[in-house]
């Protein structure tokens, strides 16, 4: 007897070892399987990474269950070519397999997954609890599926859209199927389970895909929350993890949700996400007594610039406050930042992690920007001052290398800014405090027998040569010592007990050697004072690490 669904959770890489330290379970396709099943269809979920399962255990499987219909989570951007390769087996074994998609980038950018992978066959975008109902119905009675909203499919060489993304009523939807993921795995290995309280988002950050197709805000009823925290607490979960967009935004619902979590002994922690402003200490009294451990905040940057572009205000004196307030309660504050972002400068990343540095948070996710798709970023990324040098959505990870360059930073840069940031944070690490000059971009120096080489790019063109060469100041040994440690790592002092020890000579005369070659350089344009980092504080807490976007 066939199965009518199969929903595949797919590895989360696409190479060796498919072992991995945070495993969230499948609760969206709990979901579904649970609205499936409340209509008497069969179905089941291939739970790929808590079973630390490889491709090659798909066929086995499909030959077992025999589905008609396969149903794979697109969980990420990043994970695309993850489900291509899933989708490519289940057609390789059976064409006759109806192939369907659902998840974040084939929502955001049905037209371009489906043209990019022949082997799907649908796109469930958005929300899938109305769309893939009616979907299963019609192709079980072999009805046409071609006026579902809320589907993207294939008709000969087109792409065809039915209407866009469809909000749940979220009173609607059953418990999850928790019944069908092998939950006894995920409580052995202390794993958090995934909940709401709400779906959408009232923001409208434009780096941001929640801003493309969660705009409508909904709210579950707290006995429908409270009941779903007792049947996974009955299961043996003892971590949540709130995934609300902002969790505040209705703060009644949260103080009444947190009651009820003290009120039935639930012996549980959680984090959750939240906007600078909508901290009060009434709710964080509830929050603390029901459990809450870490609240994140999205600073993302302290650039002018960047934070009027994305729609934000200048918080800087406004977090602070609020990162006492919540550490006053006995909750973790954690701050969100995201190097790369269109407008910001080198000097403003180095700004964001010296505010980081004064500010204390007890944990810090570093992210690189991408300009995802289903952004502006992403469909006019020049009318914005991107270069996406690698299209390759494997490596869109936040955690990842930065998959773009900016009119101010270069994709070094970025990596350069994130790996200092996590140095910092992950290590308890320190750089020296003091200032710092840093060459500017594109002033080479090169060691020499006779001392040094500098080429200068910054010429004006009336001084510029046509001959390159001619362009380029021949150094001292002292000069081209002071001007390569001129890296913005090393302080002028420093430098000048370097000086010090290479000429073995005085430590007057090393430091007038260095202001004359910084009064020199900076006349001729070719360093900058960059802000330093350690300001205003030499150590830095560690924190929890963030595996994945997630909180732990």
């Amino acid at each position: 007897m066939s199965l009518d669904v199969l929903l595949i959770n797919p590895p989360f890489r696409l190479l060796p070892p498919f072992k991995y330290k945070l495993i969230d379970p499948p609760r969206n396709l709990a979901l579904l399987a649970a609205v499936l099943r409340e209509n008497n269809y069969s179905v089941r979920i291939l739970d790929m990474p808590i079973e630390e399962l490889d491709f090659e255990s798909i066929a086995p499987t499909l030959q077992k269950l025999e589905p008609r219909i396969v149903g794979i989570l697109n969980r990420s951007s990043y994970s695309f070519p993850i489900v291509c390769k899933v989708a490519k087996i289940v057609k390789e074994f059976s064409n006759n397999i109806i192939v369907t998609v659902g998840g974040t980038y084939v929502s955001y950018m049905p037209e371009e997954a489906l043209n990019t992978c022949h082997d799907i066959d649908i796109v469930v975008m958005g929300e899938g609890e109305v769309p893939l109902l009616k979907l299963v119905s019609n192709v079980l009675l072999n009805q046409e599926y071609e006026n579902i909203e809320g589907l993207a499919y294939r008709k000969n060489n087109d792409v065809i859209k039915i209407g866009g993304p469809i909000p749940v009523d979220l009173s609607t939807v059953p418990l999850p199927a928790i019944d069908l993921i092998p939950t006894p795995l995920y409580v052995a290995r202390r794993e958090r389970y995934i909940l709401e309280l709400s779906r959408g988002c009232t923001n409208a950050c434009p780096y941001c895909t929640s801003s493309f197709i969660k705009k409508h805000v909904r709210y579950r009823d707290c006995v429908q929350i409270i009941s779903e925290i007792e049947q996974a607490y009955k299961a043996g979960f003892r971590k949540f993890y709130f995934v609300d967009d902002v969790f505040l935004n209705n703060k009644p619902l949260v103080i009444e949700v947190c009651r009820e979590i003290v009120n039935n002994k639930f012996d549980i922690t959680w984090p959750c996400m939240s906007r600078i402003d909508h901290i009060d200490e009434e709710t964080l009294y509830w929050m603390k007594l029901a459990g809450c451990e870490i609240i994140a905040f999205g600073i993302e940057t302290v650039s002018q610039n960047t934070l009027e572009q994305i729609g934000k205000s200048d918080l800087s004196d406004k977090i602070q406050n609020t990162f006492a307030t919540v550490k006053k309660h006995g909750i973790r504050a954690l701050a969100f930042v995201m190097f790369g972002m269109p407008l910001s400068t080198l000097r403003d990343e180095l700004l964001t992690i010296n505010f980081l540095s004064r500010l204390q948070p007890d944990a810090i996710g570093v992210f690189s920007f991408k300009p995802y798709p289903g952004t502006v970023y992403y469909f006019d990324p020049e009318k914005y001052g991107l270069n996406i040098t690698d299209r390759n959505l494997s490596r869109w990870s936040q955690l990842d290398e930065p998959t773009h360059e900016t009119k101010h930073l270069t994709r070094e840069e970025i990596i350069e800014c994130m790996v200092v940031c996590n140095y910092i944070f992950r290590t308890g690490g320190t750089f020296s405090i003091g200032d710092k000059y840093r060459r500017r971009r594109g002033v080479q120096v090169f060691k020499t027998g006779e001392g040094g080489i500098l080429y200068n790019p910054y010429l004006p063109p009336e001084k510029r040569k046509t001959d390159m060469y001619l362009n380029c100041i021949k150094l001292t040994p002292v000069n081209y010592q002071i001007l390569y440690h001129l890296d913005g790592y090393h302080t002028v002092d420093e430098i000048s007990s370097l000086i010090q020890k290479l000429e073995n000579i005085s430590q007057a005369q090393a430091k007038n050697h260095i202001e004359e070659c910084l009064s020199k350089a900076m006349e001729l344009e070719l360093i900058e004072l960059i802000p330093d980092i350690m300001a205003g504080n030499d150590t830095f807490n560690r924190g929890a690490l963030i595996y994945g976007g997630g909180l732990v």
